[in-house]
């Protein structure tokens, strides 16, 4: 693995940014800190960077994270389960949810436009949404689907 040394005056300064920055941007497996005589020295082992790689450009075969829901659901309920990965979206930016499978997968999402839950229970009978994702998000996405329904 490679190895970064950095030394940091008590002042922090340039080098403290610079070692800010390189830790921002790689992905460190192991620190080693020690006091010296002017400040602090560093060295750091890490891995691949955590920028990620440019995405090649999108090919017309390739597969869309989405693909095959249009088809199983039809035009109507593929537009709701698009609303329901909106509601999920706007839900985690509020929440600060990293990974918004937490909140509820794709697949589950699909199942739900799928069904049109209309009640908590409808909603429980989904594979993987329990009691708990019931009582913490059940409310709204019941609201999600009866605005749909309405035509909102």
């Amino acid at each position: 693995m490679p190895f970064e040394h950095f030394l940091i005056p008590f002042s922090g300064g340039p080098a403290q940014e610079e070692l800010n920055r390189f830790l921002g941007t790689h992905r460190i497996l192991q620190i080693d800190r020690r006091q010296v005589e002017n400040g602090w020295a560093y060295c750091l082992e890490y891995g691949e960077s955590k920028i990620p790689q440019e995405k090649p450009p999108f090919r017309k075969n390739d597969k869309k994270p989405d693909d095959g829901y249009e088809e199983r659901l039809g035009p109507d309920g593929f537009r709701l389960y698009l609303k329901l990965k909106d509601w999920r979206k706007d839900r985690g930016e509020r929440d600060k949810v990293p990974r918004l499978f937490k909140i509820f997968s794709n697949a589950q999402l699909a199942d739900i436009a799928e069904q049109r839950c209309r009640t908590m229970e409808e909603l429980q009978a989904i594979e993987g949404v329990g009691e708990g994702r019931c009582k913490d998000y059940g409310e709204e996405v019941l609201k999600v689907i009866a605005e749909h329904e309405a035509g909102d």
